[in-house]
């Protein structure tokens, strides 16, 4: 055998061994570095709170809104901060302040600013929004959706009274799935409440086959759709009808 060929082809041997160490180096940094990508923390979500508004002329307003930090409006913030939140909304337009003509929402934020222990240098309030728009509870909870879209919220929570609760789960449920479907929304209760929220009548579409629905549900959002004069007449209309039938049993 020529032994210019069998050097040349021990060389090429050699060429081939140090090409395939090479390979099997880069294959292993390829997989580290994809290792260390994925081993990265997620961003944290983008977060936004909103302070449900409550009624100015509520004779327990300051005690529903404030409570010594616990209402709504302290709890809101508390937990905007604890959340490193990019928003904090405060709501609404569905009353005026007797005396200074602040709107709902806008009362509501400086009576927080003026009360938070951190206020002074605190950005989140400083760039707090007030929603002096809405008139209700649905209006509410679908601007504070759109502007969770709009501002790239990931992450929204929505503090309100515990009787309140369960309509702003409604609504909320709602607005998002139609505003902002990717944002995950979360339904906070404070610690202050304007009524036990054991007296809330909870009505949900019939859903168990051991327990066939009658409709109630139906029935009273039928009756909310009401003139007040109309639902006072059905209350003493449903009321003569139960009367009746306890005094047949």
């Amino acid at each position: 055998m020529d032994r210019n060929a069998r050097g040349k082809g021990g060389r090429g041997g050699g060429d081939g061994r140090r090409a395939a160490r090479w390979l099997v180096v880069l294959a292993w940094t390829a997989r580290s570095s994809s290792a260390a990508k994925s081993a990265r923390p997620a961003a944290a979500p983008k977060t936004a709170v909103l302070a449900h508004g409550f009624h100015l002329q509520a004779p327990n307003w300051d005690a529903v809104a404030w409570g010594d930090g616990g209402g709504r409006l302290g709890y809101a913030y508390e937990l905007a901060r604890s959340e490193n939140a990019a928003l904090l909304v405060v709501g609404s337009g569905a009353s005026i302040h007797e005396e200074t003509g602040e709107s709902e929402g806008a009362h509501a934020l400086r009576i927080l600013r003026e009360r938070a222990a951190a206020a002074a240098d605190d950005a989140l309030l400083s760039n707090a929004e007030i929603d002096d728009a809405s008139q209700n509870t649905r209006q509410e909870l679908e601007r504070f959706a759109a502007l969770c879209r709009a501002r790239g919220v990931d992450r929204a929570f929505c503090v309100s009274s515990p009787a309140h609760c369960p309509r702003v789960a409604r609504d909320a449920a709602v607005a998002f799935r139609d505003a902002h479907p990717a944002c995950r929304w979360f339904v906070a209760p404070c610690e202050t409440c304007f009524a036990d929220a054991a007296d809330v009548a909870v009505l949900e579409p019939p859903h168990r086959p051991d327990k066939p629905g009658v409709g109630l549900n139906a029935v009273a959002n039928a009756v909310l759709q009401r003139s007040p004069a109309e639902q006072r007449a059905f209350v003493d209309f449903a009321t003569s009808f139960l009367e009746r039938l306890d005094e047949g049993e």
